[in-house]
């Protein structure tokens, strides 16, 4: 059944609600559409399914029907939002704040102090998100945020060219600003970094834009929306979401960024690449040029990339190196409306390192443990129609043959599509090769081509 499985069934739709969308339901006043009910229903079903909503404290939809409504916390019954001197409120858009500073300021109180409230948030794994929807002109004003020192905030819009922030931090991150800074923010460090990495990540829209901004200690005051706490940055734009939590892991990140657009009605945003250094980009002038990025770019979808140099799909006890596809099949995402394909290529690590000639058994081993992670896939809800395979460029003809062969069959078998982009490439390999494993420019743009061309 997947992620969303049987939502409901005869009789009273309610009662199939699951129990943490029954309990926001039961605080709000005015009770939203059965429709509405059952996207809120939904957002939980995904944010429970990727393992989200256990990493939170707080997560605001500031953009539903009435204001009440909109400042409940959705994770549990405290640190809703209070609104201070009556910030504008759209139904199904959000809050508005002011220009002016000080006591005339316009925000939303969060009532939320990491130092004393936190529970998932900490100095080592913190993160916050807005979703902004509309642009805003230039300026120092904070959509998030607290005191300075050691403090949180976000300006997404500060020059026409710069973005500042700070996440548990005494000095500023940087990052070139990104068109207007609207769209889905998150500021945090991920999970699985190791230290001394303290490294924040700012993603807008699901892309890295900037590591930087070392953290410093946790934050000691209450956090803003619409301002941060000195009153002195007001930001005039829209709040449509909000959340803060700790422990995100890189692919939490990009897929709290597909919730939140499926929550508005945006669907289909997010394509996941598992694979060795063809899908890192190697061979290209640039991560630009790579096929997963050029791919992604054209399908107007955000990239999730688990592309790893020398990855291998299969695991061996001889090769303890937690880097094959196969080690690694608990970090395929939940499918969920926000996803799109799931593309695995690989194989060509695994032919030089088990010659199919020599070593017939890792051909075996390769085709068990591929279908192992389809299935895996297919039990988190991934139909098979979305989940892609990728064939390999012969650079010998018998390694190759063997091992794209097997591919054949996996695809069969499971019912998934196999793309021929490693016959693309070894048909034109003079052109497209910049060695003897990798494409070149012109090569990853061929693969991209193809993909788009030939996908079902």
């Amino acid at each position: 059944m997947g992620v969303f499985g049987n939502t409901f069934g005869k009789g009273n739709p309610d009662s199939m609600f699951c129990v943490e969308a029954k309990n926001l339901f039961a605080r709000m006043t005015v009770q939203p559409t059965l429709a509405k009910k059952i996207d809120y229903n939904l957002d939980f079903i995904e944010l429970k399914a990727t393992g989200i909503l256990n990493t939170m404290d707080c997560l605001w939809f500031t953009d539903l029907a009435d204001q009440q409504s909109s400042c409940l916390n959705w994770v549990k019954n405290a640190h809703n939002l209070t609104p201070i001197l009556s910030p504008t409120f759209t139904a199904f858009q959000g809050f508005t704040g002011s220009t002016t500073t000080g006591a005339s300021s316009k925000y939303l109180k969060t009532n939320y102090n990491p130092s004393t409230n936190a529970v998932n948030f900490t100095r080592a794994t913190p993160f916050v998100a807005v979703n902004l929807p509309v642009a805003v002109a230039t300026g120092g004003k904070a959509a998030i945020g607290n005191t300075d020192v050691d403090g949180i905030i976000l300006m997404p819009n500060y020059t026409a060219t710069q973005r500042y922030f700070r996440l548990n931090s005494g000095s500023w991150g940087v990052t070139v600003n990104s068109g207007d800074g609207h769209g889905i923010h998150i500021l945090t460090r991920p999970t699985g970094l190791v230290f001394p990495n303290e490294k924040i990540y700012n993603y807008q829209e699901g892309v890295e834009t900037q590591t930087g901004n070392v953290l410093a200690n946790i934050s000691n005051t209450e956090i803003y929306l619409l301002n941060d706490t000195s009153l002195s940055r007001p930001y005039d734009g829209v709040v449509s979401a909000a959340a803060i939590g700790g422990g995100l892991t890189y692919a939490q990140s990009v897929l709290l960024t597909g919730i939140m657009k499926s929550h508005k009605g945006v669907h289909s945003t997010i394509s996941t690449f598992f694979g060795d250094s063809i899908t890192v980009g190697t061979g290209s002038t640039s991560g630009a040029n790579g096929y997963s990025t050029i791919f992604s770019t054209s399908q107007g979808t955000i990239r999730i990339n688990f592309g790893i140099s020398g990855r291998t799909l299969q695991s061996h006890p001889t090769i303890p190196d937690g880097t094959s596809i196969y080690e690694h099949i608990g970090d395929i995402p939940h499918y969920t409306r926000g996803t799109k394909y799931l593309f695995f290529e690989a194989g060509t690590n695994d032919a030089g390192t088990f010659d199919a000639v020599s070593y017939p058994s890792g051909t075996t081993r390769f085709e068990t443990q591929y279908n192992e992670i389809i299935a895996a896939a297919k039990a988190k809800g991934w139909p098979a129609s979305k989940i892609k395979m990728l064939t390999i460029f012969r650079r010998d003809d018998t390694k190759e043959d063997i091992y794209n062969a097997k591919l054949v069959t996996i695809a069969s078998t499971n019912g998934v599509q196999l793309l021929d982009t490693g016959s693309v490439l070894s048909a034109n390999s003079a052109t497209y090769m910049s060695d003897a494993l990798h494409p070149n420019d012109a090569g990853h743009a061929a693969m991209a081509a193809y993909i788009s061309s030939n996908i079902t």
